[in-house]
């Protein structure tokens, strides 16, 4: 999860880009960063798996805590259980 910010830096030489990672994603943002919808991310928030930082009202996921989660994803798909 890596997107980068293109920022202008002025110097002595004139202006150059710098480029820095995203600290945090609106929840829009993480979804689809991960390919999943907005009301998945918020599933997996109210379970207490996925943990927003907030800024006034707005939950933010810092990269960190969506690296973790991502890490902490099965690697193998779960089986469906088939309902008799």
């Amino acid at each position: 999860m890596s997107a980068l910010i293109p920022i202008r830096e002025h110097g002595g030489d004139g202006v150059s880009d710098i480029k820095l990672d995203k600290l945090a994603y609106s929840l829009d943002n993480f979804a689809a960063a991960v390919d999943l919808s907005k009301e998945k991310v918020r599933q997996h928030i109210e379970r207490g798996e996925l943990v927003p930082s907030y800024v006034d009202h707005k939950p933010l996921i810092m990269r960190e805590e969506g690296e973790r989660w991502l890490r902490s994803r099965p690697s193998e798909r779960p089986e469906r259980s088939i309902a008799p």
